[in-house]
């Protein structure tokens, strides 16, 4: 599924609610960016997304697991890219 979504597929939740899948966390994090990129070779395009979430806990680089009530479960390679406005910012990049 992921090797052929696209950023539009994204931007249709964009601030929507993504809940992370994990027992050891509750919390959930909003999309708040998806940005088409101009070159990749992924037959989706590449894009990045950006997802904001509280300050702690903060979640570690890797692989996140992720649900949504349109998009179901999806796991996703996050990296924490700093504080946003208050929050935790987090980019996933397909390329």
């Amino acid at each position: 599924m992921l090797d052929k979504i696209t950023c539009a597929e994204f931007e249709k939740h964009l601030n929507q609610e993504f809940k992370v899948d994990s027992d050891e966390v509750d919390m959930s994090l909003k999309l708040v960016e998806a940005k088409a990129m101009a070159h990749g070779k992924r037959e989706g395009g590449a894009f990045t997304l950006l997802f904001s979430g509280p300050e702690d806990p903060q979640l570690q680089q890797g692989m996140i697991p992720l649900e949504h009530p349109e998009m179901g479960k999806i796991e996703l390679f996050m990296v924490c890219v700093g504080p946003g406005q208050g929050e935790l910012d987090y980019e996933v990049i397909f390329t």
